[in-house]
């Protein structure tokens, strides 16, 4: 039996894990369509739920809520490096296509001054990181086009992704 108060909080934060982790195996075995449950909820205040629980599906299921975790790296929250390491964890083989997709899809919308999103700049720097962990192809895609936009802001982005190669080398 726990005497200090420090002690009654650390139990009090073990039984709570512990509760977590058979819920998320309850969560597991019954739900039939975790995927498609998880894409919703991170849309919600409920987000960082879904991705603790995102972390223990198959890549097919983690496939399936790709573009909603590759909207998530556009912008800095309190789980953008979990949310990275999730799809840097995928295959690219058979991720590659779906996050190059998103990624361009999410700059054009940017880039036409859509009123939902972030500045460009930050948009930018988000997909350039996410790009640098997992594939240097959309990385130089992503410096390309950033070269080459009106925003001398985004045009800095490019020439820090250069001026590193260069370093690099």
């Amino acid at each position: 039996m726990p005497d200090s108060a420090d002690e009654q909080l650390f139990t009090a934060v073990h039984d709570a894990r512990t509760t977590f982790y058979r819920a998320r195996m309850r969560f597991h075995r019954a739900v039939s369509n975790k995927a498609e449950l998880l894409s919703r909820e991170l849309k919600g205040p409920r987000r960082s739920t879904a991705i603790d629980l995102l972390g223990s599906l198959t890549d097919d299921e983690l496939l399936r809520v790709l573009p909603e975790l590759v909207f998530l790296t556009s912008f800095v929250h309190g789980d953008l490096v979990r949310v990275r390491a999730l799809v840097a964890k995928l295959p690219l083989s058979r991720s590659l296509a779906t996050i190059r997709a998103s990624v361009f899809a999410m700059l054009d919308e940017s880039d036409a001054g859509h009123p939902e999103a972030e500045l460009p700049v930050h948009i930018y720097r988000r997909f350039m990181e996410l790009a640098r962990q997992i594939q240097n192809g959309l990385a130089l895609d992503i410096a390309i086009r950033a070269g080459s936009h009106p925003d001398p802001e985004v045009r800095e982005v490019a020439a820090d992704y250069f001026a590193e190669c260069e370093r690099i080398t």
